[in-house]
């Protein structure tokens, strides 16, 4: 009778062994080839708003030279504040494009807009660039802009 229940024990054991050696902590995503280079980030983010929208402006990494796709992530809340920086930030897709895209002013260089015009009034709008390379790689999110609108 000792014998099963020590039989047990060590199924349970091992069982939760390969539970948790196959969950695992860290960091979850998509695994790259060691040798892969991520694009650089965008960088000199800008916003500004009108009556109807919300212009979210930026610059293409310079020595980038083979951007397929623009990911523009946006976060919102509704809130009183002017600014908020200790506010959970749930960034979504608001668009993903090709830079050629007519959805995207073209300004001098290497300089890009987005007019997002679903916008809300009473609620604060945080949005980040994320560039995307032909061969699948994507570069660490830019810094984030907020504004109240």
């Amino acid at each position: 009778m000792g014998g099963r229940r020590a039989d047990r024990l060590v199924i349970l054991v091992l069982s939760l062994l390969i539970v948790a050696v196959g969950t695992g902590c860290g960091k979850k995503g998509d695994p790259l080839p060691p040798d892969v280079v991520l694009p650089a980030a965008a960088h000199d983010l800008r916003i500004g708003k009108d009556a109807e929208s919300i212009r979210v402006s930026w610059l293409l990494p310079e020595r980038e030279r083979d951007i397929r796709r623009i990911v523009i992530q946006r976060s919102e809340f509704q809130t009183v504040l002017d600014r908020c920086p200790d506010c959970p930030q749930d960034f979504r897709i608001l668009a993903d494009l090709p830079p050629g895209d007519p959805r995207f002013d073209r300004t001098e260089g290497r300089g890009m807009a987005y007019l997002d015009r679903d916008i809300r009034s009473g609620r604060l709008y945080m949005y980040r660039i994320i560039v995307c390379n032909g061969g699948g790689a994507c570069s660490d999110p830019s810094m984030t802009v907020e504004l109240k609108y």
